[in-house]
């Protein structure tokens, strides 16, 4: 139940992040919007997981750590 909120305003954050900069042409915030969608991925995963849907989970747990790889690194650079 609690990881339905938390996916469910995570992806209104990066919904709205992202309507934001493609209206604004502001892409500032994308690294931070990748972020938060890497923490998106990752809670969908433990979801899934939870659901003994093991594969599925670590396909999402690999594209979880690429996004929050490539969006660290991107902040940090």
């Amino acid at each position: 139940m609690i990881l339905n909120i938390i996916i469910t305003v995570l992806a209104i954050t990066v919904i709205s992040g992202s309507i934001y900069g493609l209206s604004t042409g502001d892409h500032g915030l994308q690294p931070y919007i990748q972020l938060i969608s890497g923490v998106m991925f990752f809670a969908l995963g433990l979801k899934v997981f939870q659901q003994n849907q093991k594969t599925m989970a670590i396909l999402i747990f690999l594209g979880s750590g690429f996004i929050l790889f490539v969006s660290i690194y991107v902040l940090i650079d």
